[in-house]
């Protein structure tokens, strides 16, 4: 909840203190609920009533505000890229010491994988023009391997995430167990993911021209396909 708000609440209850104090202090209008006069007890008991209702409703959207807490998930419009998660990441690095290897190999993944996609834009802007279909052709598998990439860092990062907020302790082996397994498995899809890469920067620097029909053959390119198609059958 944000100084605004805080300050607004607080308001709004002095507000009703001194709406009471006016109608029933003496100095005021000095307002009596057993007064002879039925107006004068039916104002007294209405303003009663009302400040318990503004009372409760102030004070129920006050620790509504309270319990608002920001978390993000993957999918959420503030994380989009691999920095994105670069950074998500690096907040459990001095705080998550059972991931303390698989953390510091996700981040460093990240950073090799940049390297080598900057790598292979280069190159194939030197050698196609960007609106050559080859070049569609090569960028196009590159972006959805990426995804993929990608969304082993998420799962990995949700997993991380889900152990901290359970709370669950060092000591229990066998659950940290199950956690770091996945975790461990997505780093080792990723690593697979960048060694591909490596093989397509090999192929792609000796290339002068090429039709479709040839970069399908490729196989680093081959491998990436068939990557991306066991992925989707498997989900």
């Amino acid at each position: 909840m944000d100084n605004k708000k805080i300050v607004k609440n607080i308001m709004l209850n002095l507000l009703v203190i001194f709406i009471n104090i006016f109608v029933f202090s003496k100095a005021f209008l000095g307002v009596q609920i057993a007064a002879a006069d039925v107006f004068e007890a039916i104002l007294g008991i209405a303003t009663i009533l009302a400040s318990i209702v503004l009372f409760v409703f102030i004070n129920i959207n006050l620790k509504k505000f309270k319990k608002v807490k920001t978390i993000i998930t993957p999918g959420r419009s503030d994380i989009n890229t691999l920095d994105d998660w670069y950074e998500e990441l690096r907040k459990y690095e001095n705080k998550q010491s059972a991931f303390e290897k698989n953390l510091a190999a996700l981040t460093e993944q990240i950073v090799r994988y940049k390297k080598k996609k900057r790598i292979i834009n280069k190159i194939l802007s030197e050698k196609f023009d960007t609106g050559e279909i080859t070049y569609h052709k090569f960028n196009n598998t590159v972006e959805n391997v990426e995804k993929l990439f990608q969304e082993n860092i998420a799962n990995a990062a949700t997993q991380i995430r889900a152990f901290d907020e359970a709370d669950i302790t060092v000591s229990q082996k066998e659950i940290l167990r199950e956690y770091n397994k996945f975790i461990s498995k997505m780093t080792s899809d990723n690593e697979c993911i960048i060694m591909k890469l490596d093989n397509l920067i090999f192929e792609i620097s000796k290339l002068k021209d090429m039709s479709n029909d040839d970069i399908k053959s490729l196989d680093a390119i081959k491998e990436m396909e068939q990557l991306i198609q066991n992925t989707k059958l498997y989900k």
